[in-house]
């Protein structure tokens, strides 16, 4: 079975609120996605921009916040294991030690009732436990191994003149349909498809973190990209140890850097789950969703509490949509959800961190 792994953006929030980008803005940004490096010459070449140019206003877009360079992590190489567990109210009831030792993020969801979606990283020993937990103890839970991520930036509906994005949800769905019925589209357009997979499994012994490292650290990506000021005031974790798993990772092969691109003012967060569905149809909404400013999914097994496989090739999609564009998302897209697939559609309305003192909830 071939694994892949990336990092889920961060919500771009609290950025400058009269953000102004223009074309060679723009142009530069869809040129860096995806580079592991940040070589200027490179991007002169691709953008047809001189080297002077091009570090003058990757310098500024950096100052704006619209793009920094982060780590990603193979947890798959470390002997960790992805886990997304879905379930009714859940915050509050899950014994706390699974929070503090296995837990990323929570985000509060809403259906048609309250829902949470807890992000795990559970080392390969304990996941029989973790999920006999749930399955034990909650009646309505879901429990989802993500084997694989995939992420698109897309800046076709940033309109430059009035600062704004502008989606024409009806037409991406006709988009969408249209891909679907003709023959031939989808293996057509996949060829300059946005999609990418930020960071793939070099096949390869896994190494062995001590038990100390994996459970002291809620989220490897958060922890490596951090400041060092934060490290020690939050999590009580020195500037060494910082250097010294970094170090392991790099020489593992386990850690590798990549550009991360922040669309701006993409304020509606909505997780699409998809259980059940036509392999073409899937390909064919997810390249057709990639024409959206932020698509980021996980291809996923749905597991039982004996750790099997109960559903394979679920789709997690996380869609990021302007402010005021969910109207827009459900009155276009939901009929043409219920006639191909089986689907669950939540709204992200919080997000709580499990490793802040209290487990106090963070509102977005």
């Amino acid at each position: 079975m071939h694994y892949m792994y990336g990092k889920l953006n961060e919500s771009f929030e609290g950025r400058n609120e009269n953000l102004k980008l223009d074309t060679t803005d723009l142009k530069l940004l869809e040129a860096i996605y995806g580079l592991q490096n940040l070589k200027i010459s490179d991007i002169a070449e691709k953008t047809g921009l001189s080297e002077i140019t091009v570090k003058r206003r990757l310098r500024n877009l950096r100052k704006r916040g619209l793009f920094a360079k982060k780590y990603a992590v193979n947890y798959w190489k470390v002997k960790l294991i992805p886990l997304m567990v879905v379930g009714r109210n859940l915050w509050g009831k899950v014994d706390q030690a699974i929070l503090d030792s296995f837990c990323k993020s929570v985000r509060t969801v809403m259906t048609s009732v309250s829902y949470h979606i807890l992000d795990l990283i559970v080392p390969a020993d304990d996941l029989g436990n973790i999920l006999e937990y749930f399955s034990g103890s909650f009646k309505d839970v879901d429990m989802y191994f993500l084997k694989s991520f995939h992420k698109s930036v897309s800046f076709r509906f940033y309109d430059v003149v009035k600062n704004s994005w502008r989606i024409d949800y009806l037409a991406l769905s006709l988009y969408i349909r249209e891909i679907i019925v003709k023959e031939g589209y989808i293996d057509i357009l996949k060829q300059t498809s946005p999609i990418k997979t930020i960071i793939e499994k070099v096949p390869s012994r896994p190494i062995k973190l001590s038990d100390k490292c994996i459970r002291r650290i809620h989220n490897f990506e958060t922890f490596l990209n951090r400041k060092n000021s934060f490290l020690d005031s939050n999590m009580g974790i020195s500037k060494y140890t910082v250097y010294k798993i970094k170090s392991e990772l790099k020489r593992a092969n386990a850690l590798k850097t990549y550009i991360d691109v922040y669309p701006p003012k993409l304020t509606e967060k909505l997780y699409l789950i998809i259980e059940k569905g036509d392999m073409c149809f899937l390909e064919a909404l997810l390249l057709g969703l990639s024409e959206l400013p932020v698509l980021s999914f996980y291809k996923a097994n749905k597991l039982d509490a004996s750790d099997r496989f109960v559903k394979d090739n679920v789709i997690i999609a996380r869609l990021e949509l302007p402010e005021g564009g969910l109207v827009g998302f459900l009155e276009s897209f939901t009929k043409m959800l219920i006639d191909k697939v089986d689907f669950k559609l939540c709204l992200e309305t919080k997000v709580l961190m499990p490793h802040e003192k209290g487990g106090e909830e963070i509102a977005r």
